[in-house]
């Protein structure tokens, strides 16, 4: 037995907080402060401005229009509305310096937070609704986009271009027979929609060349962002993609369209890595999916351990936390993936939730003193056990069992402390907190 069998991770619900009168749809952190948005106020993504400091500046999507609110005035300064359609997510550049909107329409949305204005519109890429959208941290020009078409898009976004498009259809499972859809690998029989796409918050290689999906198809599919769609056989259908009226400099200064570069140091992602049903994975449509953040004691452990920890929640009710490393260690040994030595979560209790007042960001140290027990009918924490039978490896570090169906999950840091936030079918915020018990 190795000392990796010796890490415990456990996730435990410690508070709710209330606000919303109505089922909470998204949210995002910036250091100890989050963000959400509800159903009642059609507020579908919100996302902070990492460039500005103590998380003073959001962004919040609601219909077609996006809203930057500065919590220091407590009001709305800009508002932005390039996107015809009602916008589904948002993402800010690691610098702060672009702002990008995926919208029903299909499209994708640049915008030039410096200058207040349309940096850019890109149109054709998705054939049906843009569900999510993520910049890069070592690739400033980069954006990445994932639609309900079942593909994933890559763009030098200063041009705008379309670099590549991963299908996924052609991306399956290990125990998949063909290259359908899903279904195959131990998949539901959904289509492999994109609900979500992430990628690494630090520039750290190889990690940060990853990109993870949350699919339709009830499985989490990991990829390397800079190996060709053709090289890695998931190439996806090809369009053209037209300019908005977005104003900016057309000069192209990214380094994105090389997208074969760095294929062969992707971490032994040259091939995409799918966390299905039968590697412990979700059981219906995964619809969250993030990495863990940076600056957390169980981030400095994990490295020691040279894992890299993903979270995914989907319509199942189940918060995953996968080791992808420990999952590409096993292919390439050969080993089938398996949930290993994970602890049942406990059944979710049925429970009434009420709430009340008006949403607003919270500041998360102001609730550390509420009881686990508030945590309105959540219940269970996965941790790591005895290793699986021989042959088989796994990669499932915690499973719990939320109350209600998980629409977004945000994991993030406050003091050292592994924190994730979950908006779910509910009006409450819900805040798990990660303990690391037994590090080998």
């Amino acid at each position: 037995m190795t000392d990796e069998w010796r890490t415990t991770y456990q996730l435990s619900s410690s508070y709710r907080l209330r606000g919303h009168e109505a089922v909470v749809l998204c949210v995002a952190a910036a250091g100890s402060r989050l963000a959400s948005g509800a159903e009642a106020e059609a507020v579908a993504a919100v996302a902070f401005n990492p460039a500005v400091p103590d998380g003073a500046s959001v962004f919040a999507a609601a219909g077609s229009l996006i809203h930057q609110v500065d919590l220091r005035a407590g009001s709305v300064v800009q508002t932005y509305g390039g996107s015809s359609e009602e916008v589904n997510g948002l993402s800010i550049s690691p610098r702060g310096a672009h702002l990008a909107a995926a919208d029903d329409a299909g499209e994708v949305q640049v915008y030039d937070l410096a200058a207040g204005r349309q940096f850019k519109g890109i149109r054709n890429v998705h054939r049906s609704i843009c569900s999510s959208v993520a910049f890069r941290a070592h690739k400033p020009w980069d954006l990445l986009s994932g639609g309900l078409d079942s593909t994933v898009a890559k763009y030098d976004f200063s041009r705008p271009k379309c670099i590549d498009r991963w299908d996924m259809n052609a991306i399956v499972g290990e125990g998949s027979a063909g290259g359908g859809g899903g279904g195959g690998g131990g998949q539901i029989f959904n289509p492999p929609f994109v609900h979500q796409i992430a990628t690494p918050p630090a520039d750290e290689r190889p990690t940060c060349q990853w990109l993870a999906a949350a699919r339709g198809d009830g499985a989490v599919v990991v990829l390397d962002a800079d190996v060709s769609s053709a090289a890695s056989g998931s190439s996806g259908p090809v369009t053209p993609v037209a300019r908005g009226r977005g104003r900016g400099s057309s000069t192209g200064r990214g380094k994105g369209e090389h997208g074969g570069a760095g294929g062969g140091r992707g971490g032994g992602l040259v091939r995409p890595l799918v966390l299905d049903r039968d590697a412990g994975g979700h059981t219906r449509p995964v619809c969250s999916v993030a990495f863990a953040p940076p600056g957390a004691e169980a981030e400095s452990a994990a490295e020691a351990g040279r894992s890299c920890r993903l979270y995914s929640a989907g319509e199942d009710c189940r918060i995953l936390m996968w080791d992808v490393r420990e999952a590409l260690r096993a292919r390439a040994e050969g080993h089938v993936v398996h949930a290993g030595g994970v602890a049942e979560a406990a059944d979710a209790a049925a429970a009434a939730e009420e709430g009340s007042g008006a949403g607003s960001p919270a500041d998360v140290r102001a609730h550390e003193s509420q009881e686990a027990s508030d945590g309105g009918g959540v219940a269970g924490a996965g941790a790591t056990g005895p290793p699986p039978p021989v042959g088989r490896r796994g990669v499932v570090l915690a499973d719990v069992r939320h109350a209600r169906k998980v629409n977004q999950l945000c994991p993030f840091a406050v003091d050292g402390r592994e924190l994730v936030a979950v908006a779910a079918v509910s009006k409450f915020v819900t805040v798990y907190g990660l303990r690391l018990d037994g590090a080998g």
